[in-house]
């Protein structure tokens, strides 16, 4: 527990700065972060509250079992019946007052109910605290998201490997989820596999078309490692490439590398979007680069920090975020390189091994 702890004091030194009387936390990766325990998300109320001077975790009495024997030994458990006003028993805590921080999962009916019960308390957005100690990444978490990005990347391989031609995209998807498990992580989802036309939407939905020779294939995908994310992106060809492919993926290249260099202490979030999009629209395509150019990761496959026009928050070391310039030609196919990257002290550095250049795969 002594890392959850650390974590407690953390947040206790924010809350100060911010005048912030409580925190409260239901299920969430907000949870498991600032606990170890996930909790299930139903209409039963589960809640970590923390204050400056006490530490409370609010739920079913059924289910206290579930708490590891480190957490029940370092909290108040505070268990309640069905029957019972949980929300008052919250409520009614010492310390559950003033300025009260909610996590962003918590549902709109319990925070209503609290509102109700607690007059005169004033709401803030537990992001102040929350995302401001998550999108910083301990030794640990890099850790595992860059074994998480190394079983990602090793089941590309095998993919590329066996082949993809003949193959549907769903059929494609399917195997490289089978793939990616057998390397160990622990959960995946089914990603994106987008051929050739169907790229050029950059969240296509994975369907039925065939993989042909002389088609691209956009493939977006990652999993889970001791909760913690990996995601990549890369696009490839089928024997070989479409007319005008190779040219379009060396301006997307360029961007992804010098959003690569780009990326140091200091740099608003903003700023990487901008250099991405510069080199895009400076090659003539800046209409078709339609999204962000990276989002945070950890926990949560999309968090903060978030590079994007209008965030002007400064990176600092042990951020992590993709770096996922693309362009997508309607009717013809769309390309996008990502990589995750973390930033260093000096610089940033690339949490994946595989190469980015184009490849052709059978």
């Amino acid at each position: 527990m002594e890392l959850y702890q650390k974590r407690w004091q953390k947040a206790r030194e924010l809350m100060a700065q911010k005048g912030i009387d409580a925190l409260l936390v239901t299920p969430s990766t907000d949870l498991a972060y600032m606990t170890g325990h996930t909790g299930q998300s139903m209409e039963r109320i589960v809640c970590f509250a923390l204050t400056q001077e006490r530490v409370f975790f609010l739920m079913p009495s059924f289910e206290m079992d579930n708490l590891s024997e480190g957490l029940r030994q370092s909290v108040e458990c505070i268990g309640w019946k069905d029957g019972e006003d949980p929300l008052a028993m919250l409520a009614a805590l010492p310390g559950i007052k003033g300025r009260i921080a909610v996590g962003q999962r918590m549902y709109g009916i319990w925070l209503l109910g609290l509102q109700e019960r607690i007059p005169g308390a004033q709401w803030v957005n537990g992001d102040v605290i929350l995302s401001t100690l998550r999108r910083v990444k301990d030794a640990q978490e890099l850790e595992y998201m860059f074994r998480a990005q190394h079983m990602a990347e090793a089941a590309l391989e095998k993919l590329y490997a066996i082949g993809l031609e003949g193959k549907t995209e769903r059929e494609v998807a399917s195997l490289l989820s089978e793939l990616r498990l057998a390397e160990g992580l622990e959960s995946v989802r089914s990603g994106i596999v987008a051929c050739s036309e169907n790229a050029a939407a950059p969240h296509h939905v994975n369907g039925d078309r065939v993989i042909c020779k002389g088609d691209s294939v956009m493939m977006d995908f990652g999993g889970l490692y001791k909760g913690y994310s990996a995601d990549m992106t890369r696009t490839c060809v089928v024997g070989k490439a479409p007319e005008g492919f190779e040219e379009i993926y060396a301006i997307v290249l360029k961007a992804h590398l010098a959003v690569a260099k780009a990326i140091r202490p200091g740099v608003p979030a903003e700023e990487i979007d901008r250099t991405a999009r510069r080199i895009i629209t400076d090659a003539g395509y800046g209409a078709y680069f339609t999204h962000r150019v990276g989002h945070g990761i950890g926990l949560d496959v999309h968090e903060d920090p978030y590079m994007v026009e209008g965030n002007k928050e400064l990176l600092v070391p042990g951020n992590v975020f993709s770096d996922e310039p693309g362009i997508y030609l309607p009717g013809r196919f769309g390309i996008r390189i990502e990589n995750l990257m973390v930033v260093t002290e000096t610089g940033s550095k690339a949490l994946n091994e595989m190469g980015l250049e184009l490849r052709v795969v059978g």
